[in-house]
């Protein structure tokens, strides 16, 4: 069963093509799955099979009382291997707190960015994570639950940057191995490890689907279902890259031109384009004009049934935030902005209700649902830029939508502490003469929303909420 793992795990780092000396970091939890990696990647390269700079990160996320014991178990065991050792901590519940993400998602976005900052110490330009086989039937089966397309199937990725746009790559080896082999192999060595008690908690949806559901479908329905689902994911993932470098490729063929607010594409081209190779290309436009998340699947439908009825004139607005319009043998997508004036202006909003706010040619929609009956992920992987979602309890409903003053702060979701609004927005790169069109929804005096760019994390959802104020705007025709 070692060689097994040994030679799967060398296979993998084979195909990766590192350079020799490459430094790699091994996330290092101290459980069964990292152990065994860096047991196994550590015997690579004292064997000289790989050539690597090896070390090993070990992130604290003080959520646990014994998580002090469970560092200097990862300390003495890398220590014991020979291998270099760092330790990156933070408190995740605080940042769950602060950033309005649920414990999972936050310890996931502090983990990736502690490794990331750890190997960039270790001067690594690799960071090696023990996910296995297991996991990626787990989190193939819990998109498809979900709802997901070709690039969802495709599950976890063996090679990515660690995070958005970073020149640090995630690896990951054991991709090929299950747990149970992980677990004979670590029992054939007599190595003990640290074992989560969170994973047996399952009020997480992927606990669920490890403790229940797969052990149900292996049971009622195919012993194989981990492996198959596992083989899913990479025929989806090798389809996926096919897929996206053709859209690659016809996304330049149908451009004509663009700008920072818009992009100009053949009608004729789109005409042509298959289904899903059509969606990919309006996509990519939305995309290019920070419209990610915008161009759902129900607001594509009306935009493919007029490219295919020819049509050559005329205007769509599928989200508030964009425009398409025909133009003869052109469509036009648009990044719609604020064309409030620069003197100050300020409206209360009915809530819940529909507020007609002139200023912004627009209406601003406010609803209150019950946090049990909201999907807060589904929500933020659908919604437009002129859609959010604030804890009800800390807006409350007396809100006014108004101009942006100068020299106020807000505390933007995802960043530590506050920040001058125009900072943020010169980080952004927001056009000078935009600036002074841009509006905020107000609560109790503080900036709870900059409308079309961030949430202030204090007014953000959290597993804690009671109710969820939904607020989104319908800016008007001809806009």
């Amino acid at each position: 069963m070692s060689n097994k793992i040994t030679d799967s795990a060398f296979k993998s780092m084979s195909k990766y093509s590192l350079p020799a000396g490459s430094g790699v970091v091994v996330a290092f939890s101290g459980g069964p799955d990292s152990l065994c990696l860096l047991e196994v990647l550590a015997g690579l390269v004292s064997s000289g099979r790989l050539e690597l700079k090896l070390s090993a990160c070990h992130v604290d996320h003080c959520l646990r009382p014994c998580s002090g014991s469970d560092a200097e178990f990862a300390r003495r065991h890398a220590e014991s291997l020979g291998v270099g050792f760092a330790l990156r901590c933070e408190d995740v519940g605080e940042a769950a707190a602060r950033e309005g993400r649920c414990i999972e998602d936050a310890a996931r976005q502090v983990r990736y960015r502690l490794l990331e900052e750890a190997a960039r110490s270790a001067g690594a330009r690799f960071v090696a994570t023990g996910h296995n086989l297991d996991d990626q039937a787990e989190t193939v089966l819990m998109r498809i639950l979900r709802g997901t397309g070709i690039a969802g199937l495709s599950g976890i990725k063996p090679l990515r940057p660690i995070l958005p746009g970073s020149g640090i790559t995630l690896l990951r080896p054991l991709l090929d191995v299950s747990r149970a082999q992980i677990l004979s192999y670590l029992k054939g060595r007599d190595l003990s490890y640290l074992t989560d008690e969170t994973n047996a908690d399952t009020s997480y949806l992927r606990n669920r689907v490890r403790a229940h559901l797969l052990p149900l479908l292996e049971e009622h329905y195919s012993p194989a279902v981990r492996a198959s689902l596992a083989r899913m994911a990479q025929s989806a993932h090798g389809a996926s890259e096919l897929l996206e470098a053709e859209i690659d490729k016809a996304y330049a063929a149908a451009l004509v031109g663009n700008s920072d607010n818009s992009v100009t594409l053949s009608l004729t081209r789109l005409g042509t384009a298959g289904g899903y190779s059509l969606y990919g290309i309006v996509k990519r436009a939305f995309e290019s004009l920070g419209l990610a998340g915008v161009l759902t699947a129900a607001r594509f439908t009306p935009i493919a049934h007029a490219v295919r009825e020819g049509r050559t004139s005329g205007r769509l607005t599928p989200g508030a935030g964009a425009s398409v319009e025909f133009q003869d043998d052109r469509l036009l997508v648009t990044r719609l902005s604020f064309p409030g004036p620069p003197s100050e202006w300020e409206v209360e909003l009915q809530v819940p209700g529909v507020t007609q706010v002139e200023q912004l040619n627009a209406a601003v929609f406010a609803e209150i649902v019950d946090r049990r009956d909201f999907d807060l992920e589904a929500f933020r992987e659908s919604k437009s830029s002129l859609e959010e979602a604030l804890d009800a309890h800390a807006a409350g409903t007396a809100l006014v939508v108004r101009s942006l003053r100068p020299g106020e702060r807000f505390a933007p979701l995802g960043l530590d502490g506050t920040k001058k609004v125009s900072d943020f927005l010169i980080d952004l790169k927001v056009p000078l003469r935009q600036k002074g069109r841009e509006a905020v929804v107000c609560a109790g005096g503080r900036i709870a929303w900059l409308l079309g760019r961030r949430l202030d994390g204090r007014f953000a959802v959290t597993e804690n909420s009671g109710r969820v104020l939904l607020l989104s705007l319908a800016l008007r025709e001809g806009v």
